[in-house]
């Protein structure tokens, strides 16, 4: 359910881009600009370090979203779309996991479209109206994290699974609420 629910929030996202930020015709350095994103994009993938937490290897560090930050700022949105639609199948292809997650999809496309799309509407957005956007996000992140957690009944790492119990999960959900209010508090817009 969760995988069809995705795809249609990437064709809708598609469907936008498209419709109010198409193609320049001729331009083929954009085109070649967005192929050297979509190469370095997959060479930055398999850069990735892992760190072992508890034991097990649950911490990456991975650098393939630096290229299409880049690229988001340097190219429009439907450029974007693309590269980081055709970044991650790339992937897929080269390095199979087994049955693609569309989420992983959806975060790639959005990681290179939205600084694109603040870029292309710098104009329209303030300071502080992006700032109060930035404020909702994280909160609504933090009350959607901690209602996934609450109902959690079962947390599985290299398959060892773990029980959580009310106070695991009252002890995550309130690092949740912590993390949120330090990311709010550090924040400095003028």
């Amino acid at each position: 359910m969760e995988q069809i629910i995705i795809a249609i929030i990437i064709i809708a996202l598609g469907v936008y881009v498209f419709h109010f930020y198409p193609f320049e015709r001729g331009n083929v350095m954009k085109l070649v600009m967005a192929a050297i994103f979509v190469i370095l994009t997959a060479i930055c993938k398999r850069l990735s370090i892992m760190i072992p937490l508890f034991g097990t290897e649950s911490l990456k560090i991975g650098f393939e979203y630096i290229p299409l930050m880049l690229a988001g700022y340097f190219l429009s949105p439907s450029y974007c779309f693309l590269i980081g639609l055709s970044s991650d199948l790339i992937g897929l292809i080269v390095t199979p996991t087994g049955f693609p997650f569309f989420g992983f999809t959806l975060g790639a496309i959005l990681v290179c479209v939205i600084p694109s799309l603040v870029k292309q509407n710098t104009k329209v957005l303030s300071p502080r109206m992006i700032q109060n956007l930035v404020t909702i996000l994280i909160i609504l992140l933090g009350i959607l994290g901690s209602v996934y957690v609450w109902f959690l009944d079962e947390l599985t790492i290299s398959s060892t699974v773990y029980t959580l119990n009310l106070t695991y999960k009252c002890g995550i959900i309130a690092l949740c609420i912590l993390l949120c209010e330090v990311i709010l508090s550090s924040r400095q817009f003028k």
